[in-house]
């Protein structure tokens, strides 16, 4: 028993292995398991939520590969877009002066019937090869 509830804590932050080998079957590029992040919301509403300006911190899995950038929030999916989706060329981003990868979008590309700016910022070293890697992969992006 003590071994399963050390394999279960062992791989509590990682992805399941057929996520992954559907990632590494796309050409993985840069992965960064359970890492600091923080959203901002600026100007964003839905159903039920207003919030002028509200920043939320918390931990998650970021992967890259050569045809899509995910990264969850909670342990639950935060983004996952591919390169050749409409939705990702009107994403930015960026590597900010503190060193932090920048994802900055309308919130309504996540939920229709959301308005406002969403921020997401990932405590990562791998920033700036993030960033590199997707102006290669998928030029139109800004």
């Amino acid at each position: 028993m003590f071994a399963a509830i050390k394999n279960w804590l062992a791989n509590l932050h990682k992805l399941p292995e057929a996520q992954m080998a559907g990632y590494r079957a796309e050409g993985l590029v840069a992965i960064d398991n359970w890492i600091k992040a923080k959203l901002t919301y600026r100007n964003f509403k839905a159903p039920g939520k207003r919030f002028g300006y509200k920043t939320v911190w918390f931990r998650s899995i970021v992967v890259l590969t050569k045809e899509r950038f995910f990264a969850t929030v909670y342990g639950r999916l935060g983004i996952d877009v591919q390169f050749s989706d409409e939705r990702f060329r009107t994403m930015k981003f960026s590597v900010e002066d503190d060193g932090r990868l920048l994802v900055a979008f309308d919130a309504s590309l996540l939920q229709p019937d959301w308005s406002g700016q969403l921020e997401y910022r990932f405590t990562t070293a791998k920033a700036t090869e993030i960033v590199m890697t997707i102006h290669q992969e998928a030029p139109a992006n800004g």
